[in-house]
């Protein structure tokens, strides 16, 4: 799982790309900061890309729960020795209803900035004003979140970061369940798992 969740949404191992084929070279490629994120997908999988996100908080908080209780490397993601009692401190605080809250919104969020191209051309796009109050809510959310942790040590260092890593999981395994075609595709795969970290640099940390 660690190995995964580097390659995917740990900076900088997820920005690490082949330079060509058979090659051996590494390059750094950093998350997309401005710019459209639209993804097209083949006509073949317009039908499934057409249809947004339906996740319910029910369905988020069984799977993160799931994932975050049995399948979070959690002891991996710091070099300090901690106790037990701390960890399980740290997962009880990811469990929090503000983090399966934000994941469906930021699911939500996500594909109306990329695969929503893909739907009829006057249904491709959330209102201004929409999209404006879906931020505000993200924002709200984030800042519920970091209360508490953004001015300790361990908070910075491995709760905040943490969180992150948890939402975009969490996205990921929302997109995985609704577009199970498109995400069979490796290409289509990667680029939406792209898409997953420029859209959360760009929330949260639109100066990195």
């Amino acid at each position: 799982e660690m190995a995964a969740l580097r390659a995917k949404f740990i900076w900088p191992f997820a920005c690490e790309r082949v330079v060509k084929e058979g090659s051996e070279r590494i390059e750094l490629r950093p998350w997309q900061l401005e710019g459209d994120l639209d993804l097209e997908v083949p006509p073949s999988l317009r039908p499934e890309a057409s249809e947004p996100v339906r996740t319910t908080f029910e369905e988020v908080q069984r799977t993160t729960t799931k994932w975050i209780e049995e399948f979070l490397p959690l002891e991996m993601l710091t070099a300090q020795h901690e106790t037990p009692t701390f960890f399980q401190e740290v997962r009880e605080s990811l469990m929090a209803s503000e983090v399966f809250q934000l994941i469906g919104l930021m699911a939500h969020l996500l594909y109306w900035l990329t695969l929503a191209v893909n739907r009829p051309r006057r249904k491709q796009r959330l209102s201004d004003t929409a999209l404006s109050a879906l931020l505000a809510s993200v924002h709200e959310l984030w800042s519920t979140l970091e209360i508490g942790h953004r001015d300790t040590p361990h908070g910075v260092s491995l709760v905040l970061p943490t969180f992150v890593l948890t939402l975009k999981r969490g996205v990921e395994r929302c997109f995985e369940q609704q577009y199970p075609a498109i995400a069979a595709k490796p290409d289509l795969r990667q680029q939406l798992v792209d898409r997953i970290n420029a859209l959360v640099l760009r929330t949260f940390d639109p100066d990195a």
